[in-house]
Parts: structure tokens; C-alpha cells; sequence
């Protein structure tokens, strides 16, 4: 029964000095400190209370809006990578733009590979295909393939990647489809350090599980700057363990959220569900992409063949949707359960009467002050 705060603990030793000051026998002492010990903390107890709220992760310095249109227009670049691909290389014409200028350089043609150095997935002969044919008939040209590099985004008249077809890799092989890709990206990876930084805060996990975090999100961030500088056509060898390697540290980081979530507890956030729900799309590409492939089979569909060939992309759009969705989603749908202690004296921030009350005890100043 002893107070707590720095004033009730002055107030205690002055009242123990007084006591032993006193002529009273020992008992009578102890009896009367121990009397107005618990008066003290009853008083204290009165004075404050103790308040069980949820405190969402909103908090960090990133503004939600930000998060949210940037986030949303990621995911629309990823998944409109193809229909991209054909509005800006084809039908905005970029293919044929040629940098011309008398005292700069280079002035050759966006797009310059010849059909003979281009390869199918499908087997089909580049230069027969009716999109080819159409960039030769506008331009004049034979070298009208989108190579390595070239075009506003990666190839789209047929696949490139062996037996993959379409893939996200070719498409982001050019410098303003990684500029996209990166940077809309950016302000979600943004969002995994604060969200982290916050919920660490907020549930005091174990030194060793906030330390491994940390790693796992900083080994991400190296691999995926990897694997955005090692394009496929550039670096292949590099492209491809660096995106196996960017995908394990990013989700051994969201994992460690179920770890720390279940040690605070689980029914004292909704953090456990949303990386759940991350991974189950992640986990179930494979399986949605052959439901949405079977769908169209079916049901007979327009562009069956266009999801027969776009399956292995399908698939990586699903998969990369749940691995960077974890981060944003927690930034602006998570919270944590956490107990508060309040003075009741203290006026709650949007209540009228208490701010009244607080304006009521405000010393009047002087007039002419």
C-alpha cells in the first residue's frame, strides 16, 4: 500500500517523520502510517483510472491518403502491365520515337531490334506476327522489336521469357517501367519501417524478435534494390536468386508480426488476420490463377488464349500483390490493444464540458497585461 507518484511519496516521508517525531509508542506509529498510507493511495486512486483502447498504427509520419493512392496506383500498374505495353509502345506510337537533334545523341529509334533476334515463347516467328507487321508498314522499318531496354514498357507482341511467356520482369526490363515500378512502390516500403517502429512500440516484444525484424526488413530492402538494378536481360543470373531472396526476407518479416502478435496476444490485435490474408493470396496465386484460366476455358470467354499465355504473369501478380500488401494494410487497417492510465482531471481531447471546466479554473489576467 505505498504511494507511487513523486509527490505522494514526499507527502509519505513527511508524514512518517512526523510520526516518529511524536511521542506515541511503536504500534500507535505504525498504526496511524499505516492509516494514512492507504488514505493516500485511495486518494490517488480516485484521481486516476485506467483505460483499455485500441491505438491504430495511423500514427507514423506518413500521411494515409499518400500511402493509399500511391499503393492503389502500384497495383494498377502491375496488373495493366500488358494493356500498358500496347497503349504507350503501339498505340501512342513510342516505338517509332527517335530522339532528333542536331547536337545530341544517340538518334536512333526507341525501339530498333531486328524480328530475327526476337524470340517467341509460343513458337510463332516475331516478324509474322499482325502487330509487327503493322509497326513495319507505319514506320517504314524492319528493326521494330522492343529488345532489351527498349520501349516505354517491356515487350508486348508476344513472350519473351522462354517457357514463362509474359513475365513482370520483362515488362519492368525498361527504365521507365522500373522507374514506375519502384517508385509507386516506394511510400508502402516506407510504410513497413514505421508500421514496425510503431508496433513495436506498442506490444515491447523481446529484444532478439524486434532485432531479427529489422534484419529481415533490411535484407529485403538490399535484395530488392538487387533485383531492380539486375534486370533479366541484363544481369540474369543476379534477377533471379535476388527474387527469391527479396520475397523469403520479406516474408520472414510479416511473419515475425503472428510471432509477436501471439506472444502479446491474439485477441489484442487484428494484425495476425491481415498477414493472414496477405499470405493466403500469396500461397493461392497458384491455385487462383488456374481457377481464373479454367473460368475463361469454361465459360468460353474472350481472350482465353491471351490467359493461357499470361499465366505465369497472372502469377506473379498475385503473389507480389500479397507480399507488399502486409506493410500498407497494416499502416491503415491495423491496431493493438493497449491499457492507458488517465487523470480524470485531465480533459479528453474533443470533450466540450471538460474544456470548460479547464477554462473555468484559468487565472483571469490583469487588464493592461
Amino acid at each position: 500500500l505505498l504511494p507511487n507518484t513523486a509527490t505522494e511519496m514526499s507527502s509519505y516521508a513527511q508524514l512518517v517523520q512526523c510520526c516518529s517525531a511524536g511521542g506515541s509508542s511503536p504500534k500507535a506509529k505504525e498504526a496511524e502510517t499505516y492509516s494514512r498510507a492507504r488514505e493516500i493511495q485511495e486518494e490517488a486512486g480516485a484521481r486516476s483510472k485506467t483505460v483499455v483502447r485500441r491505438e491504430g498504427f495511423g500514427r507514423c509520419n506518413i500521411p494515409t491518403c499518400t500511402l493509399l493512392a500511391t499503393y492503389v496506383s502500384w497495383l494498377a500498374f502491375l496488373w495493366l502491365m500488358p494493356q500498358l505495353s500496347y497503349y504507350f509502345n503501339d498505340q501512342l506510337m513510342m516505338f517509332n520515337h527517335r530522339w532528333a537533334d542536331k547536337y545530341t545523341g544517340p538518334n536512333n529509334f526507341l525501339c530498333m531490334t531486328p524480328p530475327e533476334e526476337m524470340h517467341c515463347s509460343n513458337g510463332s516467328k516475331f516478324a509474322d506476327l499482325p502487330l509487327v507487321q503493322w509497326r513495319m508498314n507505319v514506320s517504314g522499318r524492319r528493326n521494330v522489336g522492343c529488345g532489351c531496354g527498349q520501349g516505354v514498357v517491356g515487350e508486348g507482341a508476344c513472350g519473351q521469357d522462354g517457357s514463362y511467356g509474359f513475365t513482370v520482369s520483362s515488362y519492368i526490363s525498361t527504365p521507365p517501367a522500373t522507374g514506375a515500378f519502384l517508385g509507386l512502390l516506394g511510400p508502402g516500403i516506407v510504410s513497413m519501417w514505421s508500421v514496425m517502429s510503431r508496433f513495436h512500440q506498442l506490444t515491447a516484444p523481446p529484444y532478439c524478435l524486434r532485432l531479427l525484424q529489422y534484419l529481415s526488413l533490411l535484407a529485403f530492402q538490399l535484395f530488392f534494390a538487387a533485383f531492380c538494378i539486375g534486370q533479366d536481360c541484363v544481369f540474369l543470373e543476379v534477377h533471379l536468386w535476388t527474387t527469391i531472396a527479396f520475397e523469403v526476407a520479406l516474408w520472414m518479416y510479416n511473419v515475425l508480426y503472428v510471432v509477436v502478435a501471439c506472444m502479446y496476444g491474439p485477441s489484442k490485435s487484428n494484425v495476425i488476420w491481415i498477414v493472414l490474408a496477405g499470405a493466403a493470396m500469396s500461397l493461392g496465386s497458384n491455385s487462383m490463377t488456374k481457377l481464373w484460366q479454367g473460368l475463361v476455358k469454361t465459360h468460353h470467354f474472350a481472350g482465353y488464349g491471351w490467359a493461357m499465355e499470361h499465366g505465369f504473369y497472372i502469377w506473379e501478380c498475385f503473389c507480389l500483390t500479397g507480399c507488399f500488401s502486409v506493410g500498407p494494410a497494416l499502416m491503415l487497417l491495423g491496431e493493438v490493444q493497449v491499457t492507458v492510465d488517465i487523470d480524470p482531471r485531465t480533459p479528453e481531447p474533443g470533450d466540450p464540458e471538460a474544456a470548460g471546466a479547464k477554462a473555468q479554473h484559468q487565472p483571469l489576467r490583469e487588464e493592461g497585461a
